[in-house]
């Protein structure tokens, strides 16, 4: 029987993660820790006072006889007991008392140290079209982001001086029964009149998680033998629906004057709001959304229950935002939505994505046009032609595929097979010779074979694409999937996941390598993260460049001759 110690037991979050131990005293004993206030009721339990993170005492008594530690008392905002906090104060809390309690865990002889960190620690904003995951590049941008960042980095020293396991949890927005994280926030705004912390979540793929569920995880993280050393995001597996984000304030209000909770459903999902503030976090390009919602109904996704059905933006509200952003600075659009190729369906004028592309073509200052994400079924031969004659629209289609078996496609209810897809392949590169094709895949969907996963590599060789995005099967509660036989065992899917990284990363490699010794147009957006002598830009085929520049080139397109391709991108020099 494991014996785990939670500290900010007393915290919204350590409060619930005491009480399931508790309920499961089959398996663990609890000792709840905290720095003030009242634990709990501590007659069921051991109980502790550890006093103030900043003061880093001696801990070693209090760990004693535990087994793992569940670290909850970082601090997830600016806001302290006693106020608001500076950032001297915050990095004392959230880096030097998390590092010295890891330490001290250590000595105390607790094998495994699980951190509550939070998805602040990513940033603020999504990569259009994508979500965050472990591995993604951290961004943070707020204090407690930063700091969290560094102690994440930080106890990842002390498990490898030590030996100790250490777990690394991010959830996002956290909610449940009487939750005041973010509720509790708002009404003090409202109260006082100030602004809404609202912002644009065009772009951003971003999930809620219950606190349920986060109790749930952070036990398995704290006692399953896979988890050690390693990072989690870790969600209710389903994005939050933004279609009403313009009411949230006038929601809010009501929930607090009628102190009742309130409940908005709308019987349609085909309104579209326009002109929402938005924040970018580019001043030389952007994402526009031309369309919401889906119609394909693949198996293994839930976007077109949450989101609704198909509907296209008017083209003149999405040509006008364009033109605004051109004036604006922005020199690069990114087209948004879940099947762009099927754009304009549901207009009471009909027009295809292709007769769009040309006209946001006209408009004058606008260097770059991208778009995604298309799907195969739809890509029409009209596409493919405006996409050969453009002048402006980037050497680059993102188009999935998610598996090569024609068979495992159909169960997908993708409506394509391996050999029409090839053949949408031959006809683009037929038109585009240099197009830069990207890619994802699903490995270990319910009922794949060891034939059927032959036939993916098969088509990823066949196409040799640039990148792709490899992911692993997951249940999708709701989906037709989800309830689907055969499911893959996790070794099986893990070894065929192995090879097919390692087949996808020897072909990209060599497809990205063709460009060396030519020179090309390169949009710079950003000193270089690890040497500011350097700035690092995007060719029209995606790929990136570094190379020497400062920051008075950000945002222009420049011509860059590549002397050396490392694999996924270009070292170049600047022409002159």
């Amino acid at each position: 029987m494991k014996k785990i110690l939670v500290t900010g037991s007393n915290g919204y979050i350590g409060n619930a993660l005491v009480l399931a131990l508790l309920n499961r005293k089959k398996e663990f004993t609890v000792r709840a820790a905290a720095r003030r206030g009242s634990i709990l009721n501590s007659k069921s339990f051991e109980t502790v006072r550890l006093g103030s993170l900043e003061e880093s005492p001696d801990y070693v008594e209090a760990f004693k006889g535990c087994d793992v530690l569940i670290h909850c008392a970082s601090r997830g905002s600016m806001r302290g007991h006693e106020g608001w906090l500076d950032e001297a104060a915050l990095h004392r809390i959230n880096v030097l008392g998390t590092v010295h309690m890891a330490r001290e865990a250590h000595r105390a002889g607790i094998s495994r140290f699980v951190f509550l960190s939070s998805l602040q620690v990513n940033g603020p904003e999504t990569p259009p079209g994508r979500r965050f995951y472990a591995d993604s590049l951290p961004r943070p941008k707020s204090p407690v982001g930063k700091a969290l960042l560094e102690a994440e980095k930080e106890l990842t020293r002390v498990g490898e001086e030590t030996g100790m396991e250490i777990v690394i949890v991010r959830p996002p927005l956290i909610y449940g029964p009487d939750c005041q994280n973010l509720f509790g926030e708002v009404k003090i705004m409202v109260d006082y009149c100030l602004p809404l912390p609202l912002r644009s979540c065009k772009r951003n793929h971003r999930s809620l998680v219950g606190i349920d569920n986060l109790v749930d995880f952070l036990i398995c993280c704290a006692t399953h033998p896979d988890a050690a050393n390693e990072t989690f995001l870790v969600s209710d597996g389903v994005d939050l629906s933004t279609l009403n984000i313009f009411k949230f304030a006038e929601l809010i209000v009501t929930r607090f004057e009628s102190e009742r909770m309130v409940i908005d459903i709308w019987k349609d999902t085909d309104k579209i709001v326009e002109d929402l503030p938005s924040e970018r976090k580019f001043s030389f390009k952007s994402g526009v959304n031309i369309m919401f919602g889906c119609n394909n109904f693949c198996s293994y996704c839930i976007v077109p229950y949450v989101r609704g059905r198909e509907r296209s933006r008017n083209p003149k509200d999405i040509i006008r935002e364009i033109e605004g952003l051109v004036a604006d600075g922005v020199v690069e659009v990114m087209l948004l939505g879940q099947n762009v190729n099927s754009y304009g369906k549901n207009l009471e004028e009909p027009m295809t994505f292709a007769q769009l592309l040309q006209e946001i073509e006209k408009i004058e200052g606008l260097e770059r046009i991208r778009f995604m994400t298309s799907h195969p079924k739809d890509l029409s031969d009209e596409l493919i032609d405006v996409m050969a004659h453009s002048k402006k629209i980037c050497k680059h289609l993102h188009l999935p595929v998610q598996s090569g078996s024609s068979r495992i496609l159909q169960k997908m209810n993708r409506h394509y097979t391996k050999e029409h897809y090839l053949e949408v392949v031959r006809k683009i590169r037929e038109a585009v010779p240099d197009i830069s094709l990207t890619t994802d895949i699903i490995v270990g969907f319910p009922g794949e074979t060891e034939e059927d996963f032959q036939d993916t590599l098969d088509i990823v060789r066949q196409v040799r694409y640039d990148s792709a995005f490899t992911f692993i099967y997951s249940k999708r509660t709701g989906t037709p999937a989800a309830a689907m036989e055969d499911q893959v065992p996790d070794d099986v899917v893990k070894d065929r996941f192995d090879r097919l990284l390692k087949e996808v990363q020897q072909i990209s490699a060599e497809v990205c390598s063709v460009h060396q010794g030519t020179t090309q147009d390169v949009l710079v957006e950003s000193v270089n993260d690890h040497d500011p002598s350097l700035v690092t830009g995007r060719m029209s085929n995606n790929l990136l460049v570094h190379f020497p520049g400062d920051e008075s080139m950000i945002g222009k397109i420049v011509t860059v001759y590549l002397k050396e391709a490392k694999g996924f991108y270009y070292m170049g020099e600047l022409c002159k």
